[in-house]
């Protein structure tokens, strides 16, 4: 079960990565803002006629330029971890924009991950009703005696044998069946 969960924290370490790469070399190679070519400035005026820039995310805390590729806004590893991170248990983005900007290469990205979340979810919970419904260690604390007995009460012939149980607990409204099997040699 450990591995599940390794394995889990790996993936989302490693789709962080991509992203942050995608991001990256989508800003190096293209300054793609939104996946259209088109620039994301928004302007409006406020109440004493001035221009009120209402860019999402063109620029930084102290106004520096801020690239994003396809609206992924993910700019570096913490970023990019909490993004993979949010895909991963799916509760939601904190991007500005859903769609990447109508990209494809984010959306593929989150795609398979999705995916991925799916499988390692099922395979932990398969993992963990396999674990509780195994009775291999329980069968092992029921014992029975190396010795029976063949006893006559009340005029019929009965097998007797114990069976204990290892645990401190108690054996409650117990049912045990019995088979005997019987090998005869027919000349």
């Amino acid at each position: 079960m450990l591995g599940v969960f390794t394995a889990y924290f790996i993936t989302i370490v490693i789709f962080a990565g991509l992203y942050l790469t995608v991001n990256k070399v989508g800003v190096y190679y293209g300054d793609d803002t939104n996946g259209k070519g088109e620039d994301m400035d928004l302007y409006s005026t406020n109440g004493e006629g001035e221009d009120v820039d209402l860019s999402l995310g063109s620029s930084g805390a102290n106004g520096a330029e801020v690239s994003s590729f396809c609206g992924m806004d993910i700019n570096n590893h913490m970023e990019a971890l909490y993004f993979s991170l949010s895909t991963m248990a799916t509760i939601g983005y904190g991007t500005s924009d859903y769609y990447f900007g109508e990209c494809w290469t984010p959306f593929i990205l989150v795609l398979l991950q999705v995916f991925s979340a799916i499988v390692f979810s099922s395979l932990a919970i398969g993992l963990l009703f396999q674990r509780m419904s195994r009775g291999q260690k329980r069968g092992r604390t029921i014992v029975f005696s190396d010795v029976a007995v063949i006893r006559k009460v009340r005029g019929r012939l009965y097998w007797m044998f114990r069976v204990a149980e290892l645990r401190k607990r108690h054996i409650i409204g117990a049912k045990v069946r019995v088979f005997c099997v019987r090998h005869e040699r027919c000349p």
